[in-house]
């Protein structure tokens, strides 16, 4: 059993700017792109069910936290992100008819329920976004694995290191140490990746490597690492790893009851793709890629484990 869990918000700010469609005189890129890039990636990868997840909101537990958090002045026009909505939610109503699941929570954010998803689905999870954050999502057994678009790779658990240089459970303690400009968080000030790859090899964690900063018999690399970790401000950092950690901290049937949920239709399917001037994707690849989806998606809650610095140093 496969399920493609797809980031719905990533690949539809992706489509609506990688090609410009137009359909008697209305901007389609979004939907047209969605369903053009699922029908591939489910030819590609044959899953069993297909999940798309969407944004319902910044969480506000984020935002008390670190205010900064997600505040971009790249946003667009309150026009724009009307337009946005309303795409999406078309988007969506397409999906249903294709067999594909749509998962949106007000007030919760996509990566949220995508790693809750990835953890109460039974067998393979294979999640399709170019969103760095959900490779917290990986698990050593290999049953989650990440697909980014961009760079057309699958990352799992064993071949992480070789995109990043740090342990999959290294990740996020990578990221606080350099920030996230994409989400408005500042990382610690003097330290870049260098720096925060050797940080991480020699101590393992941030918190071994703070308390190594102020000992200098047992601090062996740079001075101004030693000095930026000095500086750091301990709240600061405890504050960053609540707001970047992906959280499974909501009801955990709150993701199934969620879900809206359709059989396959190849005849509405074909109609909507007609009406929307969708005309090239109407052809034998319609039923050979969406016709094994017709089966609910198989929950079950699975246990999550962490792992400790141990089983980092014994990988």
């Amino acid at each position: 059993m496969k399920t493609l869990i797809v980031d719905g918000n990533n690949l539809a700010h992706r489509s609506q700017f990688a090609q410009f469609r137009v359909y008697r005189d209305e901007d389609v890129s979004i939907p047209y792109g969605c369903i053009a890039n699922l029908m591939y990636w489910v030819g590609k990868f044959e899953p069993d069910n297909v999940l798309m997840v969407w944004d319902g909101g910044i969480s506000k537990r984020r935002r008390a936290l670190i205010p900064s958090y997600k505040q971009s002045t790249k946003r667009g026009s309150k026009a724009d992100m009307e337009f946005f909505k309303e795409q999406t939610e078309k988007t969506r109503q397409m999906l249903r008819v294709f067999g594909v699941a749509n998962l949106i929570v007000k007030g919760v954010e996509a990566d949220d329920l995508i790693w809750l998803a990835s953890r109460q689905l039974r067998g393979d999870c294979l999640i399709v976004s170019t969103d760095n954050d959900l490779l917290q999502c990986l698990t050593p057994d290999g049953r989650v694995s990440v697909f980014s678009p961009l760079k057309k790779k699958t990352i799992t658990w064993k071949t992480f290191s070789r995109h990043f240089s740090v342990h999959p459970a290294q990740f996020l303690d990578y990221k606080i140490l350099m920030g996230d400009s994409s989400d408005n968080l500042s990382g610690i000030k003097g330290i870049g990746e260098k720096l925060a790859i050797d940080i991480l090899y020699r101590y393992g964690n941030i918190n071994l490597a703070l308390r190594a900063a102020y000992h200098a018999d047992t601090w062996d690399i740079s001075t101004r690492a030693r000095t930026a970790l000095q500086r750091a401000d301990p709240e600061h950092i405890r504050r960053t790893r609540t707001v970047m950690q992906l959280s499974g901290d909501i009801p955990e049937d709150t993701v199934q009851k969620s879900v809206s949920w359709g059989p396959v239709d190849h005849k509405k399917a074909k109609q909507e793709l007609i009406q929307r001037g969708f005309f090239k994707l109407i052809d034998s690849r319609l039923g050979k890629d969406f016709g094994r989806l017709t089966e609910p998606l198989p929950w079950s809650i699975q246990p999550y484990r962490s792992v400790t610095l141990t089983q980092i140093r014994r990988s």
